[in-house]
């Protein structure tokens, strides 16, 4: 191809002026490509005599790809490939003329994926790659009536079932970039066609269903591409595929072949997470196993988050790997942040069972004091989610200063966050015995080694206050006896007002906690003279 674009047509006017005029048109249904075959001959034609570049026809291309996409909210790279889908259905019905598809397409296609969002251009090629392959592979055998055997349905017409299969697969993998109406139709012959294993290859239909999928997926219709992988992980089990099978369909599908910016966008997305759970099964590379191997090596942030998201999506399957990979011997070995983020997942996961779930609670109970604040928070989190008794003791010991290695809780500010979340947690367990630590710590009777001073005190109240059922009776003797100890103090008068000698904002504090007690120490203390004379 060249730059020459002066020809004129044979009414005079500039030909290339015209070609691109009526391009458009084309590309926008206003003319049929039979009106239009001169001029789509003249600007696409990949056969002499050239009259444009391959890079000017991917501009055209792309300039009008990109004013749809501007008005339509899809992505550019959807109207790209539709404009090429329409160039090939073209020469098809024979509108264009001197041309070959799979040379264009070679030409084109590198240009176009310059002026492509980087965040698409996986798609881009993908869809590319498969409108290639399409125009080489021979067309599908017409229906052969006198053909015996079972039929399908395909299109409105009866067809042979393994020719039927494949035309509905085929069309599939064709007609990536379809309406919503359209798609119905197409996934409705798919359902048929692979309602039995008999005819063509089970394993290999899947595998196409399942790259199908993804190029649809990179296209940004991720509904459609969403129920194809659905209905490729249920084929599973309804066509009884063996594991092996299983493993060969899930390979199909490479990391390369998929928008890992809208995979992370889709799996961030708490209403289509769990729709999104077949097609994170259907991707054989985001299995377990290989997702905690990229974890401990990734140095990406976003691209840990999509890893832990789609380890995520496993659920309860996955769970007894993670407490594998926190034995201590395991431990020793992996970086902190992969730790960090198993611990983090334990706090996402539930438990298969109840083995599970206490070998889950055990090891993660051990880093409640380690020396990483960023490991202690995880772990206090993944204990509250799992939840139960067990929780209680490894809970009480992130409250003993004695457990933690030396120089480890000198970050006062970290060091009360930690405090803080084990107190709640203490709270909500309901157990009387670490409520009463808890209020042992709001009277300053244990927890001076931390050296926080009134904070601790203070959120130890505020940990005892967000209960809403009276305390039980160890913890409110414990808070009684610490007020009735205070009244129990000398004091004198100072220009008509008390001075006690004590913390007037701890006590205020501490008697509303027990305000509502039913223990006989507590309503006792609450009215003496000199503490209702003290709280008025």
């Amino acid at each position: 191809m060249t730059d020459d674009v002066t020809l004129d047509g044979p009414d005079g006017q500039d030909a290339g002026l015209r070609a691109r005029s009526n391009f458009l048109d084309f590309l926008n249904d206003v003319r049929p490509s039979m009106f239009v075959e001169e001029s789509l001959t003249w600007l696409l034609r990949t056969q002499p005599p050239f009259h444009v570049q391959a890079s000017d026809v991917a501009e055209l291309i792309a300039a009008w790809g990109e004013e749809r996409s501007r008005l339509s909210h899809q992505p550019r790279s959807v109207y790209f490939l539709n404009a090429l889908q329409r160039i090939v259905d073209a020469h098809r019905t024979n509108a264009i003329h001197d041309f070959d598809p799979d040379a264009f397409l070679a030409a084109v296609g590198p240009s176009l994926a310059t002026l492509c969002p980087s965040s698409e251009v996986g798609g881009l090629h993908a869809g590319i790659r498969d409108l290639r392959t399409a125009i080489s592979r021979p067309a599908a055998v017409a229906p052969d009536e006198s053909a015996g055997g079972d039929s399908i349905v395909i299109q409105g017409a009866s067809y042979p079932l393994k020719v039927g299969q494949e035309m509905a697969i085929a069309r599939l993998e064709h007609e990536a970039y379809m309406t919503d109406d359209v798609f119905e139709d197409v996934f409705r012959d798919v359902q048929s066609a692979l309602s039995t294993r008999v005819g063509i290859p089970v394993h290999t239909a899947l595998q196409r269903i399942a790259r199908a999928a993804a190029s649809i997926f990179n296209t940004g219709r991720v509904p459609q591409a969403l129920r194809l992988f659905a209905f490729v992980d249920e084929s599973f089990g309804r066509l009884k595929i063996s594991p092996e099978g299983r493993l060969e369909v899930q390979a199909a599908v490479r990391e390369s072949d998929i928008n890992e910016g809208l995979l992370a966008k889709v799996l961030q997305d708490s209403e289509r997470r769990d729709a999104s759970a077949p097609m994170v099964r259907t991707l054989g590379y985001l299995n377990p196993f290989d997702a905690l191997l990229v974890l401990a090596e990734e140095k990406r942030r976003d691209r840990r988050r999509l890893y832990l998201n789609a380890f995520e999506v496993y659920g309860a399957d996955a769970m007894p790997l993670l407490v594998d990979r926190l034995a201590p011997s395991v431990v020793s070995a992996q970086p902190w942040y992969l730790t960090r983020n198993l611990l983090y997942l334990l706090s996402r996961i539930d438990a298969p069972d109840e083995g599970t779930r206490r070998r889950a609670i055990e090891a993660v109970g051990r880093f409640v004091t380690s020396d990483q604040p960023q490991l202690r928070t995880a772990a206090l989190a993944a204990l509250k989610h799992q939840g139960g008794r067990e929780v209680v003791p490894y809970v009480v010991r992130a409250l003993d200063p004695s457990a933690y290695p030396a120089g480890s809780i000198d970050d006062t500010e970290a060091l009360k966050r930690h405090l803080f979340q084990a107190m709640d947690l203490l709270i909500e367990s309901g157990n009387e015995t670490a409520i009463s630590i808890v209020a042992e710590l709001a009277t300053g009777h244990r927890g001076a080694e931390f050296d926080l001073g009134a904070a601790l005190r203070d959120e130890a109240c505020v940990a005892l206050s967000r209960r809403k059922a009276p305390l039980p009776r160890r913890a409110a003797l414990v808070i009684a006896n610490q007020l009735s100890s205070q009244v129990g103090k000398r004091f004198k008068f100072v220009t008509g007002n008390f001075s006690l000698g004590i913390d007037a904002h701890a006590c205020k504090q501490l008697s509303a906690l027990i305000a509502d007690s039913p223990e006989p120490e507590a309503r006792d203390v609450l009215a003496h003279p000199l503490m209702l004379r003290f709280l008025e």
